[in-house]
């Protein structure tokens, strides 16, 4: 998956120094960005990030928790996750239904929570009339959690069947096995999840003491979009999230820059798909990272992406095949895979590798650029016309670096060129350096 999948906002460049008066409790220094964007950031290190658009009668509210899977030691594999569910299924005091979901249901809203390596993400969507209250049932959910036995034995078993569904898929058995290789013991070397054999060992003071180091303010951002004034929403966030604690920032670390296992290792189970694993820029690159959208593009997205045109002609009869990049806030990973049919893996590999070696060796056309980098917009903008898809674009980028690079990316994409997409295969995804990963354990 390409980190493009992510909506885009139309908003100037230009940072204009505001101050607003606020009645909540925690004092709030701001910046908007034209019209469109308005950042605070609150006493306790919540950054507020709103959107104001008043176009559909619609709010989205996503708070980032920057303490997804990447953050886990050792042992806490899939704890993130864990709390995650325990947050999000945990009762709230003094409203009617006592639980976060059922709470914004009878606002007349929806929500739901996902774990990345990189973040925890609480999303939300309601009608402007219940937006501060959907605002106040989050901040009270995410400060004040009850963590009970009973009900971290309940998540465990839902958990265990989310993970066995999710391992099923040959695309993941072939992925756990590249990261594995690639990671070590780091942080991306597993699903966000966790494994299905990790999660019963863990106990309530784990999950407690995990939410106690990282859902801090230091960790933690509130994007608003939608039909809500912006000056209301940092107010409703400022006094819903005033309670929790600045707390100091946990971000990832790697021992070492990760470098592709030049190598060929199989995956233990799954289907007999074949893959090439590199490697991948981390956000600190985004020049490269924004090239490696534009090259994902060229390889597979479209009839005439050079996967899609080359493989089933050099290999008659070729099953399903993909490629996927997510950036990341450390280096991630690029991967390209294919059902080779009939075909031998080897002859798989060899086609694989031939369409990245004409890239490194000879680059791309202007054309071809051009539409690599029109296909990563389009990517990134699918979201746009409702008002999650903002929020969630904000959302992503704030929690691996900053909200400012969801409105910088259409004019930063559009600069890429075939120097560029031959510079980050060079570098980071020569065939000759490939990990290459066979499913199904085939030799």
């Amino acid at each position: 998956m390409m980190s493009t999948n992510r909506s885009h906002l139309h908003v100037a460049a230009l940072l204009v120094a505001v101050t607003l008066a606020v009645v909540s409790p925690v004092r709030v220094e701001a910046r908007v960005l034209s019209e469109d964007v308005m950042v605070a950031e609150l006493d306790n290190g919540i950054r507020v990030v709103v959107s104001p658009t008043h176009d559909v009668p619609v709010v989205s509210v996503v708070a980032v928790v920057r303490g997804g899977s990447s953050v886990e030691g050792r042992d806490q594999r899939g704890l993130a996750h864990i709390v995650e569910h325990m947050v999000f299924q945990g009762p709230i005091e003094g409203t009617p239904t006592g639980m976060l979901p059922q709470t914004i249901e009878a606002l007349g809203g929806e929500i739901r929570a996902e774990t990345s390596a990189d973040a925890s993400r609480y999303i939300a969507t309601i009608a402007p009339d219940g937006a501060a209250e959907a605002i106040a049932a989050l901040g009270f959910a995410l400060s004040a959690p009850v963590f009970d036995a009973q009900r971290l034995r309940t998540e465990l078993d839902i958990m265990e069947k989310e993970l066995d569904e999710v391992y099923a898929s040959p695309i993941v058995a072939l992925r756990n096995t590249a990261t594995q290789a690639i990671y070590g013991d780091g942080p991306y070397a597993q699903s966000a999840g966790g494994g299905p054999e990790a999660l019963p060992q863990y106990t309530i003071h784990d999950v407690a003491a995990f939410h106690q180091t990282h859902y801090v303010g230091a960790n933690m951002a509130v994007i608003v979009a939608g039909d809500m004034d912006g000056q209301a929403a940092v107010d409703a966030v400022s006094e819903a999230f005033a309670d929790i604690p600045l707390g100091a920032p946990t971000v990832p670390s790697l021992s070492a820059d990760p470098a592709t296992p030049v190598d060929t290792i199989t995956a233990p189970h799954g289907a007999p798909l074949v893959g090439l694993f590199f490697v991948a820029p981390g956000i600190s690159a985004m020049r490269d990272v924004l090239a490696t959208d534009v090259l994902l593009g060229i390889l597979d997205h479209g009839s005439a992406s050079r996967m899609r045109t080359q493989l089933p002609r050099a290999l008659p009869g070729v099953g399903g095949l993909g490629a996927g990049f997510l950036t990341q806030r450390l280096p991630g990973h690029l991967y390209l895979w294919v059902d080779p049919g009939q075909a031998s893996p080897q002859a798989a590999i060899g086609v694989l590798k031939t369409i990245l070696a004409d890239i490194r060796d000879n680059s791309v056309s202007v054309e071809e650029c051009q539409q690599g980098a029109r296909t990563a917009l389009l990517l990134h903008a699918m979201g746009a016309d409702t008002y999650t898809g903002q929020a969630e674009s904000l959302a992503f980028y704030e929690a691996i670096d900053s909200y400012e690079l969801a409105i910088s990316y259409e004019d930063e994409v559009l600069t890429i060129g075939p120097d560029d997409i031959r510079r980050v295969v060079l570098r980071y995804f020569d065939p000759d350096r490939a990990l290459v990963v066979i499913g199904g354990g085939a030799p």
